[in-house]
């Protein structure tokens, strides 16, 4: 009987999980969202406190620290910043979502199985392609018309996208490390999506993750000779069928913004408007950071100074240079310490857990290649995939069986 109620409790967290991941794009554009994400953030809490009898186990962890020590700089970036008022708005979004992913991450930090995390993940992504089919109409994503984006968007398309692709590459993961399920189908979805809203990020994040989820799980035998034959025949494969599926009409806006984008790092041939925008947003911020490179003009100020300079109210597209612009190269240290933080544990799990080794370096670097075009400091979903994986690395090591322990019996 407490078994079954134990398994009850476990479904209804993880629901409440995939409703709260997907809520970050469906409902962050509405005022009633951010009541929702923390009533969701408590119920998952208050559910793990039932399902433990009542007892309540909080621990200061790792991801908890420097969370709280990037809100808290932030906040204090307040003093020197070029509008007050707009850093202290960040630091409140901040904390807001500290409290929130604190009470999460005390619910999930005793968990034994980290693939319900990755789980969590995908069918958060099943969930935000289905609304986005919903929202958008099925037709018309396949006839990849812009005008739907403008008129109907819920999120920025360009999160929605990179959210998708994530969905895909941890859907894969579990296919190549837990075997096909049917309904993975559904990330075929979230393809059609992300190809309909023509974010060269998400095609490029997409089409990278999947070649190193291949090059780890093809190439990690003894029989090296075998496996890297099979590696490259699969991923001749995958090239084969994105040269037909380029074809379609659904990737032909796809096809035209990536060649835009490859002309960028050429330096020749044409470019769009949003890429010359983007380079100009970065020598901005750059600029911005040489004159105050210690506390920058403060976080969450810096699209003022680009709508004064570029007549474009926007943050800088790049979270390595939104960081030194906004808040100096303490707010970049502190930020991205996590990384490196987490970096040295994932490689210390390569051994015992080689399955998780390769998922966290796949994240790690697809998120730090990503920062180079948006900005993530403050996104939810990013911050989210982040807290996964400092569960995991807790989770694997707390599994790992000390050499000599003895057998556990029945």
């Amino acid at each position: 009987m407490l078994k079954i109620n134990a398994k009850t409790f476990d479904t209804l967290q993880l629901a409440l999980t995939v409703f709260l991941i997907a809520s970050f794009l469906l409902f962050d554009s509405y005022a009633w969202g951010k009541i929702s994400f923390i009533l969701c953030a408590v119920l998952i809490f208050l559910l793990n406190i039932v399902k433990n009898g009542g007892r309540v186990r909080l621990r200061i962890e790792p991801f908890i620290v420097f969370f709280l020590a990037f809100a808290a700089y932030v906040a204090l970036t307040a003093i020197c910043a070029i509008t007050p008022s707009e850093t202290l708005t960040m630091a409140r979004t901040l904390f807001r979502t500290l409290v929130c992913f604190t009470l999460v991450y005390w619910s999930y930090m005793d968990e034994s199985d980290p693939y319900r995390l990755v789980s969590a993940l995908v069918a958060a992504s099943y969930l935000v392609a289905a609304y986005s089919v919903v929202v958008y109409g099925f037709n018309n994503l396949l006839h990849a018309d812009d005008s739907i984006f403008n008129s109907a968007s819920f999120a920025n398309i360009n999160s929605i996208a990179m959210f998708l692709a994530l969905g895909v590459i941890c859907d894969l993961f579990l296919i190549l490390y837990r075997g096909f399920r049917l309904y993975s189908l559904i990330s075929l979805l979230s393809i059609i999506v992300i190809a309909a809203m023509r974010t060269r990020k998400a095609i490029v994040i997409l089409a990278l993750g999947v070649i190193l989820l291949l090059l780890f799980r093809f190439l990690k035998s003894r029989q090296a000779g075998y496996r890297l034959l099979r590696f490259f025949f699969i991923v001749l494969l995958v090239l084969v069928v994105l040269y037909f599926a380029s074809k379609l009409p659904i990737f032909s806006g796809v096809n035209g913004r990536l060649e835009q984008m490859i002309n960028t790092f050429r330096g020749s041939g044409k470019m769009d408007t949003s890429t010359v925008l983007r380079q100009q947003l970065i020598k901005l911020g750059w600029f911005c950071f040489t004159k105050r490179p210690l506390f920058g003009v403060g976080m969450g100020c810096t699209h003022s100074v680009a709508y004064a300079n570029l007549s474009f109210d926007s943050y800088l597209h790049n979270n390595y240079i939104e960081l030194l612009a906004g808040g100096g190269i303490i707010a970049f240290g502190i930020f991205y310490a996590m990384y490196v933080y987490l970096a040295i544990h994932i490689f210390k799990i390569r051994k015992f857990a080689p399955e998780w080794f390769a998922f966290g370096v796949i994240i790690v670097v697809l998120t730090l290649v990503a920062d180079y075009g948006r900005v993530t400091y403050y996104s939810k979903t990013v911050l989210f995939e982040i807290m996964v994986l400092f569960l995991i690395v807790r989770i694997v090591n707390a599994n790992r069986k000390e050499p000599g322990d003895p057998d556990e019996t029945d």
